[in-house]
């Protein structure tokens, strides 16, 4: 996680082995830039990463814990759009919090595919689309 705290950015860091998940920081007013989550199921290697403006304010007080939870939750909204004989088609791949996000599977873009079907369901497009 990259915190961003007056000009200067200050990265956390936990991996899934470590029982203590307390960080030291200086108290004061931070926001949040970026999260990365990685996780291994079933032998493979995730990745999401999450970026956007420093919105999410996280206040650490001079005495006590300050708890900071990263929210897993992912959204996906697609749109589609006629203009005469075009078609345009677009989606959003977002944090919970609304942040950018992109997903890696095996060190690897998970691609998002899209197929144009006709009203008897026969496919007359299909690709893929760049995000991230």
């Amino acid at each position: 996680m990259i915190l961003l705290r007056g000009d200067r950015d200050v990265t956390l860091v936990w991996s899934k082995d470590d029982r203590n998940r307390r960080r030291a920081l200086e108290p004061g007013e931070y926001k949040v830039r970026t999260t990365r989550l990685e996780r291994e199921q079933d032998g493979v290697h995730w990745f999401l990463s999450s970026t956007g403006p420093a919105t999410k304010s996280l206040r650490v007080a001079k005495r006590g814990a300050t708890k900071l939870s990263i929210d897993g939750e992912v959204h996906f909204k697609a749109r589609a759009d006629r203009k005469r004989k075009h078609l345009n088609l677009g989606f959003g791949l977002m944090t919970g919090d609304h942040r950018g996000l992109s997903i890696y599977r095996g060190g690897k873009r998970v691609p998002v595919t899209y197929k144009v079907l006709d009203r008897k369901g026969r496919v007359l497009q299909r690709g893929a689309m760049t995000y991230g």
